[in-house]
């Protein structure tokens, strides 16, 4: 025997006298015991045939019960679980740390909802925080081939808009959304411009795109309305009817039974290609649980009405949705108001009320219960749309919800009657010249704000109309206008440029003379000296060169043109 073997059985202990003794006697024991009951169990059977079988199925019921089989059982159902969390993790990715990716689709968001009732800490809505926790929502209802888009109804209102018509109108058309599951209303109402030859002609261009086109001139069902008076330009009879065209649209849109109702003013410019698809997205997909994220928010089941933020350029307080209302249905503003206005926080939040534009999900019983015409009963508020409308979804116990989680469009300040004098006398025309130069505005800063967005431009079959309405060229009684622009920056001139066009400025560009191309020869050359001693009041330094290029640019324009 080896040295381990015998080393091995030396240090086994050795079972003793008492225990071999005490094994014997349990063996014994147990033996007695089975024959006990293998007799007392032949007795029974003979006695009791009928418990057999209950005893055989007690019998297999043990073993199943077995320790071992329940631990194989519970290993083979955590795998399973496992594999169907992978599999179901494929289709959405739940964390986004890349804090510059500022190129996610509409479907790409982060669906929240928070209460603005209540108070919001800083450090709950940082960017980093934001970023962290976006949801990518990877199944895009146009992404599923097997999936019927839902029919959507829109229903415009027109009064007066020919100026935004050819813009307002490349928003809809340019929208990713099958155009044959959508169903258009328009309504002109006592219009004096060229609303109704706009809208005939990008009709005719699409008449064939869309499920169906529907086009109502309503002034014969009013009296025109007397601008010779401003007051009277927004009288209780105006409202009522306005009230009962909004009514008619809603109506409409349930009568051919469309999934979902788009309300949306002709100046609503409409920037984004994916914002039906978006809305609709977030109303079908709002069943988001964000517990996982430790994070205050309260997720509604149903989202019955949602708007998208739109921003407003030539206002820093104006959008379309209201923070707060008061009692008698008026605007309060709310205390984030401004934070869900910049988009400080992003998210979907419950509003006071919504307006401009806005979708409607149709399919909810509780979406007939809302309308602007009857009021509600025992409605003792002003006689206007928007706020009848509100308290009509407030006693269907139904949400407006706002969605600030991407850019999506433009929309023009209303006008202030206070600025009609600066125009014309003639307040049939100065309510008009005031939309338009609104409107001109929107066009010029949405390049300065939106640098990376595209700019507003008019439908297609439109270009010429948009073109006719801008200003002749001219040069506003002066001889020559300049524009300087550095050659390096062609992207400036390119604005500078489309500025001047809708302007109707005639300008000659003229090449500014770089300071990087400024040398001390070349001052020395002409002459050029700086004052001794001499420093910038601001920044307390001497001149660059290109501060001096930009003087020359100048002075070349008055020596030398």
């Amino acid at each position: 025997m080896s040295k381990k073997t015998h080393c091995h059985h030396q240090n086994k202990e050795r079972p003793t006298f008492q225990k071999l003794l005490t094994k014997r006697k349990s063996h014994k024991s147990n033996s007695n015991i089975n024959t006990v009951e293998h007799s007392n169990n032949s007795e029974v059977n003979q006695k009791y045939p009928d418990q057999k079988k209950f005893q055989i199925i007690f019998q297999k019921f043990h073993s199943i019960m077995n320790k071992r089989f329940l631990l194989s059982c519970l290993l083979i159902s955590f795998l399973y679980l496992c594999i169907v969390f992978i599999k179901s993790t494929k289709f959405e990715d739940i964390f986004n740390p890349n804090e510059n990716d500022n190129n996610e689709t509409l479907s790409n968001s982060l669906y929240v909802t928070l209460n603005v009732n209540k108070e919001i800490h800083n450090q709950d809505f940082n960017d980093e925080l934001i970023n962290e926790y976006h949801l990518h929502q990877k199944i895009s209802l146009l992404n599923n081939p097997n999936y019927l888009m839902p029919t959507i109804c829109i229903g415009v209102l027109i009064r007066n808009k020919a100026h935004t018509l050819p813009y307002f109108l490349n928003g809809i058309e340019n929208q990713h959304y099958p155009t044959k599951r959508i169903t258009l209303i328009f309504y002109i109402d006592n219009t004096i411009d060229s609303s109704e030859i706009i809208l005939n002609e990008w009709i005719q261009c699409n008449k064939d795109k869309y499920h169906n086109i529907i086009f109502e001139n309503t002034d014969q069902n009013i009296t025109k309305l007397n601008y010779n008076n401003l007051n009277k330009m927004w009288t209780q009879d105006h409202y009522l009817h306005v009230i009962n065209l909004r009514q008619k649209l809603l109506d409409k849109a349930r009568n051919i039974w469309a999934d979902f109702y788009l309300s949306i003013d002709a100046d609503v410019i409409l920037m984004n290609p994916l914002t039906i698809e978006h809305l609709i997205n977030v109303m079908l997909h709002s069943t988001i649980s964000t517990s996982k994220f430790n994070l205050n928010y309260k997720i509604n089941e149903n989202i019955i009405i949602l708007a998208p933020l739109i921003n407003c350029t030539s206002s820093e307080y104006y959008s379309n949705f209201w923070g707060a209302m008061s009692e008698e249905g008026y605007y309060l503003r709310s205390e984030h108001y401004f934070d869900i206005q910049k988009r400080r926080i992003q998210g979907v939040y419950p509003v006071a009320m919504v307006h401009s534009i806005f979708l409607i999900n149709l399919q909810f019983y509780q979406s007939e219960q809302i309308g602007y015409s009857p009021a509600p009963i025992n409605y003792t508020g002003p006689i206007d749309d928007i706020i009848i409308f509100s308290r009509s979804v407030q006693r269907a116990e139904i949400d407006f919800y706002l969605d600030n989680t991407q850019f999506y469009g433009y929309i023009p300040s209303p006008v202030e009657e206070q600025d009609l004098s600066l125009y014309s006398n003639d307040l049939n025309n100065a309510w008009l010249l005031r939309e338009q130069d609104l409107f001109v505005h929107l066009r010029l800063q949405a390049i300065i704000d939106q640098e990376d967005k595209q700019r507003v431009i008019p439908s297609k079959c439109l270009v010429n109309i948009a073109e006719n309405q801008l200003p002749k060229s001219n040069k506003l009684n002066f001889d020559e206008i300049y524009f300087i622009n550095l050659l390096r920056r062609p992207d400036r001139r390119q604005k500078m440029e489309y500025m001047l066009h809708q302007l109707g400025i005639n300008a000659k560009h003229y090449a500014a003379i770089d300071g990087k191309d400024l040398t001390m020869k070349y001052f020395d050359e002409l002459g050029i000296k700086q004052l001794p001693g001499y420093t910038d009041p601001y920044h307390n330094r001497s001149l660059k060169f290109g501060e001096i290029g930009c003087f020359l640019s100048h002075y070349n324009i008055w020596i030398v043109c």
